[in-house]
Formats: C-alpha cells, structure tokens, sequence
C-alpha cells in the first residue's frame, strides 16, 4: 500500500493525473496537494437569462459583464485541453443554458471526452420536443430543474417571469422523453429553494416529485451576496425554519453567515470556473469576476492553474481566508447543511 501511494505521488508530481489516488491522497491528509488540472469545471455556455430572481446576479440586473454566448468551437477548444483530467463538468453559473441553441453539443462532446455533465435549467424554455430529444442525445448525465412553488403566484414571486402550468407541462414532456427512449439518464433532479414565501410547500413539492416520476428532490437554501440591500433581501426571503437557511442574526440584529470562517478550500485545489468569454475564476463565488486568474483563449488552463496569481490566492486562503470578498460570503468548510437531496429512485 505505502509502494503505491509513493507511486502515485509521483504520477501526480510528473503531471499524469489520477483522480482515486489523488483523493485518496487527500484523505490520507495530503491536504494542498494541487494536481496538474484542476478535475471539476464549471462552464458557462451563456451569462443571461429568461428571468428575473430577485436574488440573482444576474436575474436583478447587477452581473457586471456584457451579455455574451459562448460558441461551441470555443467551448471545444476549452475541452480539448482537459481531456484526461477533468471527470465532473457544471454546464451552468449566470445565466439560462438552454438560451444557447449550441448547448446540448457541447455537453455531447464533453462526454464523449469521458467528462460527467451536469445541467440547470429553470425549464421555461424546454416547450419543444426536438429541445426534450437533444437533452437524451447530448448523453448529459444529471439534470437540475428549479421548481420553487406548486402555483404560479408562489412561483412567481421568485422566479420573476416563469409560467407555472408551462414549467409543469415541459417537465412531464421530458419525463416522457426519457421513458419513450427507455435511457437512464440523464438524472433529473427536481430543485426547491426554501423561501419564506413558499417553504408550507415543501412536503407537498416533495409528493409532487414523485408524481412527476424524477429521480432525485433536492430542497436548498439560498444564498444572499453582500449588496446594499442584503438584509432587506434576508427580511423577505429566508424561511422561518432555521435547517433551511444559510444565515442567522449578530447582536446587532444584522443577518449574517452562520459558521465561523476557516484558512482552507477544497475548490482551488481542484474546481475552476470559466465564464462565457474564457475568463477563468477560482469559483461560482466569485459573482462579479474580481478575481479573474487569466483567460484560457489568451493562455492554457494548465499555465493558469500553476500560475503565480492562483499559488497567491491558495496561499491567502491558507493563511486569511476572510480578507476575500468571494470567500466571506461562501459556506465552503463552514456550513455543513446546504441542501436536502432525496433520492426517489434507485440508481442506475
């Protein structure tokens, strides 16, 4: 056992990636060990959306960058330099995927280069069959789909925009697809945010996941960044049961993150995030790209990852993990209690 684990170190230190040994390493407490790529990615095929959630980035109009979509020769080129590395991909952060008609081929090739792709999607758009039938033929491996009240004035008062009987209707389009193509994925999870204006709802969202045949309920907090009107954002939205949120009061009455913060984070030891025009951010925390570690059309991902800005930022984590906007706000290593995920069917 000692033999391997050596040998493993040293495909890690020749740059030849292997994920078991490089968890397990880490298990083993080889805590900063960086690997030559980083093994999950998030993409961002598109930083717009369809609606309006008040609590969104991009939703409430405050995501500072042009409205952009990325194309597939772009998003190729970004998979073409991670092949081998990368096993997890999040096809998703600012903005609506299925607004970009090229989506469902990207994930296709990304999982034909053997990465598993996740989606999100607030549903809205996927009202055609031909929509339904690429989402089966793109092979994604796990699908999320936000459903945050049982009527549309429940829904509404969130998703800014959404058509409650249309949501429903496109989702029993898609279980319908899955089962005509008797395929196993991808796995549609069904996604509840608990607010305080819909969390009587949450048994009953849960009963109506199984009608609907999904694989997998998921009730989530919500998450508040630290604008100007935060706590009156707080004031409105987060539920009265305490389980389901992320936040409680100071001494002053001010809601703030629970936890206390720690110098160490899993993410920039093997997660990058690369928004729509190729910047690449140490996460989906970084909200406004404040701290944008170079651009993987102007540089390869792997001279990024090794480079002197990320080893600077790994660094700061490791010693004042707070002095970062991104990282004050984010529950990574503080909050044990994100989401509620059930799973209503067997796996695979």
């Amino acid at each position: 056992m000692i033999n391997k684990i050596k040998n493993a170190i040293k495909l890690l230190i020749q740059g030849k990636f292997d994920l078991f040994w490089f968890k397990l390493l880490r298990k083993l407490g080889v805590k900063d060990m960086v690997p030559p790529l980083p093994f999950t990615l998030l993409v961002e095929p598109v930083n717009y959306c369809n609606l309006r959630c008040p609590l969104c980035p991009t939703g409430s109009g405050r995501l500072n960058r042009k409205p952009e979509l990325m194309s597939f020769d772009r998003f190729k080129y970004i998979i073409d330099q991670v092949r081998g590395y990368v096993n997890k991909m999040f096809l998703f952060n600012y903005g609506e995927p299925l607004l970009n008609d090229e989506v469902f081929k990207m994930a296709k090739y990304a999982t034909d280069a053997g990465i598993n792709v996740k989606m999100s999607t607030n549903a809205q758009l996927l009202d055609k069959q031909e929509l339904c039938d690429g989402i089966i033929e793109s092979k994604l491996k796990h699908l999320i789909i936000s459903l945050d009240g049982l009527d549309q004035e429940t829904l509404e008062q969130y998703r800014v925009g959404a058509n409650y009987e249309n949501e429903v209707n496109n989702i029993k389009m898609m279980m319908a697809t899955k089962k005509k193509a008797n395929s196993k994925l991808p796995k549609i999870e069904l996604q509840f945010l608990v607010m305080k204006h819909n969390e009587h709802q949450k048994e009953r969202m849960e009963e109506f996941a199984k009608e609907l045949g999904v694989d997998i309920f998921a009730a989530k907090t919500i998450f508040l960044y630290d604008t100007p009107d935060m706590q009156l954002m707080a004031k409105k939205f987060l539920p009265n049961d305490q389980k389901f949120s992320r936040y409680e009061k100071d001494e002053n009455d001010q809601f703030i993150l629970k936890g206390k913060i720690t110098n160490h984070c899993d993410q920039v030891l093997g997660v990058a995030a690369i928004n729509v025009n190729g910047d690449v951010v140490p996460c989906c925390y970084d909200l406004f790209s404040q701290y944008i570690m170079g651009n993987v059309f102007e540089t390869s991902l792997k001279k990024i990852w090794k480079g002197s800005r990320y080893n600077k930022l790994r660094n700061q984590i490791n010693t004042n993990r707070g002095q970062n906007r991104m990282c004050s706000i984010c529950p990574e290593n503080r909050i044990e209690f994100i989401n509620e995920r059930k799973q209503l069917k067997n796996e695979a």
